[in-house]
């Protein structure tokens, strides 16, 4: 296990693949997020705003339980997002892997956890949206859709750059 692990490593330094990628993005935008939230909380505005109907200072969790097709529809374009940009980079970055790379990294311990993170930071996320305002889940969403066409258009700069040092 620990040859396997150390080849891993020096495929990874080979090929300039992080195994923890996916993981610094939620750690970067953490703070950006707790100083919007702080700036919904504390601005009255927001609570008294609506969008579509719905207010939004109220929770998405109580909106969705009343069936409110909108705040049903933000919730779940949340959640797809937010896995999208976790996930995105992990996949463009297998897509350009060699072969013998990408076989080696499928059954690896470091893929297994950090596919376990993936998914926790992910429920996180949605159990802490569940719990906010409608106006947060806005932010996210936007926040999301970013991070996606960021992800895209690096992902071309770079291919495009490979490809004219090739």
């Amino acid at each position: 296990k620990n040859q396997k692990a150390m080849e891993m490593m020096n495929l990874y330094k080979k090929h300039n693949v992080n195994p923890l990628s996916s993981m610094i993005t939620p750690f970067i935008t953490l703070p950006v997020f707790i100083a919007i939230y702080s700036a919904v909380k504390d601005t009255t505005l927001i609570f008294e705003s609506t969008l579509l109907g719905l207010n939004l200072g109220d929770k998405l969790g109580a909106t969705v339980m009343k069936f409110n097709w909108f705040a049903i529809v933000l919730f779940v374009l949340m959640a797809v997002l937010q896995f999208l940009t976790m996930r995105l980079p992990q996949w463009l970055g297998k897509r350009n892997q060699p072969e013998y790379l990408r076989n080696a990294a499928k059954g690896s311990q470091a893929a297994g956890q950090q596919n376990m993170m993936s998914y926790f930071f992910l429920i996180m996320i949605i159990v802490i949206s569940w719990m906010l305002p409608l106006a947060m889940s806005i932010y996210w969403i936007a926040s999301s859709l970013y991070s996606v066409f960021q992800t895209l258009i690096m992902h071309k700069y770079t291919n495009k750059m490979r490809k004219k040092g090739a």
